[in-house]
């Protein structure tokens, strides 16, 4: 939905009818995604994967008022956020897989997480964009975006509760 339904709803609502700011709203969401991976890369992988998480949950309800305003400069502030948490989330996701999966099954299991996940971004994207063709984009949004915020809180919740079994639980050499 970010990367396509978004920058068409963005230019629509800020009334900037060209193909560079669609793009820019792209741009500035793949790259502060790349960032804030980079700049992570210190965090441990499931708290970077929880913070996402919550974080994505936070900028997709954020984005709603956003469009509202009809301000583009906010619209790529909000596209930054977006980036952003979308980068710890699966960042984060994809170097814990990375600590926990042995060698000999990274490329197996890597296969299935990005099998899953591009279906898990496509099927919403399909549905909404499905639902753009009976209503207007703008009403669809925000229902798109507060069902996906609860499945990232969702996700959120059992990447919490696993760290803490994981904390709870003693290590092999105590």
């Amino acid at each position: 939905m970010l990367l396509s339904l978004y920058p068409s709803l963005a230019a629509q609502q800020t009334h900037v009818h060209n193909l560079v700011f669609g793009g820019g709203v792209v741009g500035v969401t793949a790259f502060s995604a790349a960032m804030a991976q980079l700049v992570a890369t210190r965090l441990p992988a499931r708290r970077s994967a929880v913070i996402g998480d919550v974080g994505m949950a936070a900028a997709l309800l954020l984005t709603v008022p956003v469009l509202l305003t009809h301000r583009w400069p906010l619209v790529f502030v909000a596209a930054a956020l977006l980036g952003a948490t979308f980068g710890l989330g699966f960042g984060g996701s994809l170097r814990h897989l990375s600590d926990v999966v042995p060698a000999n099954r990274r490329g197996e299991t890597m296969s299935a997480f990005y099998l899953l996940a591009y279906t898990a971004m496509a099927l919403p994207t399909i549905a909404a964009g499905w639902a753009a063709t009976r209503w207007a984009l703008a009403d669809v949004f925000p229902w798109f975006a507060a069902i996906v915020a609860l499945a990232c809180l969702a996700a959120a919740g059992i990447g919490a509760a696993s760290m803490r079994r994981a904390n709870r639980v003693p290590s092999p050499a105590s």
